[in-house]
């Protein structure tokens, strides 16, 4: 799992063994070597997910994704309009 994380074996035993807490970038890396939701590497091992919840999950994901896609744009074309006005760049075509 670590190498498919790309991370390394020490530092997921760590985790595991609760001396570390990984940063949300590391959560995602190890989430994605599983094949699994972030949230579901902090259920029990006996809790169920029910299909209603997963979907729930899964849209709120998606959801939090395109806000923040569309927040970041938004930030960047500000970004650039303002060097272009600051610069006295041409708008674009």
């Amino acid at each position: 799992m670590a190498e498919h994380a790309n991370m390394s074996v020490n530092f997921v035993g760590d985790i595991e063994r609760g001396n570390k807490w990984p940063h949300p970038d590391s959560l995602a890396k190890i989430a994605g070597a599983l094949e699994v939701n972030v949230f579901e590497l902090f259920l029990d091992e006996d809790a169920q997910i029910t299909a209603k919840t997963q979907n729930i999950m899964s849209r709120f994901v998606r959801d939090v994704s395109l806000t923040l896609n569309k927040s970041l744009a938004l930030s960047v074309n500000q970004s650039v309009e303002h060097v272009r006005k600051q610069y006295g760049l041409p708008e674009k075509a």
